[in-house]
């Protein structure tokens, strides 16, 4: 029932309304809930509790990234780009000078006044590889996949 809905009024509204009204045979094994069985009457109190439990963790994760960004922490595993893992200390990131090249040229483009299409078109014309496909180059974790857009189908193709 946790999996099913967050919001106990709308999984009641699910549950007691719309899936008898179209015939539905509604089974929670974990929670033993059978509609075929008839009501189970602490289902709906079982549902404020699933609504209370997901509330009370998402705030306790959101108080865990705010502690951690406040004391200076990384909210990331890798680091964006213009930025690279320090060999020494994995915690600590050490400015890529290449890439950091190519965003201050962005920066000073968009200062220049030049907008994200005219700043593509330039990176484009300048053949500067995205992040995808810089860091793939590279040898180094990408949080993307290669799609045609950023050059590299050609590359996975091949293999």
């Amino acid at each position: 029932m946790s999996r099913f809905g967050r919001d106990y009024l709308q999984v009641g509204m699910y549950t007691d309304i719309l899936f008898p009204d179209f015939g539905v045979h509604f089974i929670a094994v974990n929670d033993g809930v059978d509609s075929a069985r008839g009501e189970n009457e602490f289902t709906a109190i079982r549902n404020i509790f699933n609504e209370m439990y997901a509330r009370d963790t998402s705030k306790e994760i959101r108080a865990t990234w705010r502690s951690k960004g406040k004391s200076g922490e990384h909210l990331c595993t890798n680091p964006p780009y213009g930025y690279l893992k320090d060999q020494g200390d994995k915690k600590k990131w050490i400015v890529d000078p290449e890439a950091a090249a190519v965003v201050q040229k962005i920066f000073s483009l968009y200062v220049d006044g030049l907008g994200p299409t005219q700043i593509a078109k330039w990176l484009r014309a300048h053949k500067i590889k995205n992040p995808t496909a810089y860091l793939i180059k590279r040898g180094l974790p990408a949080a993307n996949k290669p799609t045609l857009t950023n050059g590299l189908t050609k590359l996975f193709a091949a293999r």
